[in-house]
Parts: structure tokens; C-alpha cells; sequence
């Protein structure tokens, strides 16, 4: 797919420099772990980008992808939330996700082992809230 017009589809993207942007970086260039992919939504329009967005949409729709709100006049069914874009991870950055992630299920497997187990958490840890 290739866009209508000769124009990037981030030719007119503005980089905030109060905030950090995961893709580009504020001299306008795009991330390193990012590159292929602002290469390849440069070879898309937007209008590519909507129709696939929108497909996806209809497809949570269709598969019933979807769960309930609740209101005083019912329920109303929706789609999960769905982002056509990855979000990519630097490599480093997910080293350091990776091991808190492991920590972190490291504790709750033992505390729900204990729970389950010997109860040692309840009977002599301060759980007060």
C-alpha cells in the first residue's frame, strides 16, 4: 500500500519535547528499535491505516471479542480495546521488565504457595492494612 500523496505519513507529526515519545526521538528521527516500523507506516496512508484499524475492530466485534458496561439502563457491549501499533521494547529496557517481572511472580508464587501451604503469612507476618 502506498500512500496517496508523496508525503510521510509524519510530516506533519510534531514532537513534543516535554514528553517522551516511544518512537521518535525529539530531533524528529525515529527510535533505533524503531526504525522498521516508521519505515513501514511511511509506505502506508493513513487511509490504509484507518481501514485496518477498523477491520480489526470488526473483527473483536464479530468473534465477540467484547465485554459488558454496566449502566442504570443496562448493559452495553464493547470491543476490548485494540491498537493496530505494536509497541516495541528496546532490548535493554526489556531486560530490566524481564527481571522484575520474574521477581515479582518469584513473590507471588510463594506467597499463593503459602496461602495454600502452611499459612506461615497469615500466622506471623503484619498483613494490617
Amino acid at each position: 500500500m502506498q500512500p496517496s500523496d508523496s508525503t510521510s505519513l509524519f510530516s506533519n507529526y510534531l514532537v513534543d519535547r516535554v514528553h517522551y515519545d516511544e518512537m521518535i526521538q525529539p530531533n524528529g528521527h525515529p527510535r533505533t528499535h524503531c526504525k522498521k516500523l516508521y519505515g513501514a507506516l511511511n509506505k502506508s496512508g493513513i487511509q490504509d491505516l484507518r481501514l485496518l484499524q477498523e477491520r480489526a475492530e470488526r473483527f473483536f466485534l464479530h468473534e465477540g471479542i467484547t465485554f459488558a458496561v454496566y449502566d442504570e439502563d443496562g448493559a452495553q457491549e464493547r470491543i476490548i480495546p485494540i491498537d493496530l501499533l505494536p509497541r516495541i521494547i528496546a532490548a535493554n529496557d526489556w531486560q530490566m521488565l524481564d527481571r522484575g517481572l520474574r521477581q515479582r511472580l518469584k513473590a507471588m508464587n510463594r506467597f499463593l504457595g503459602d496461602i495454600y501451604g502452611p499459612n506461615r503469612s497469615l500466622t506471623y507476618g503484619d498483613l494490617s492494612i
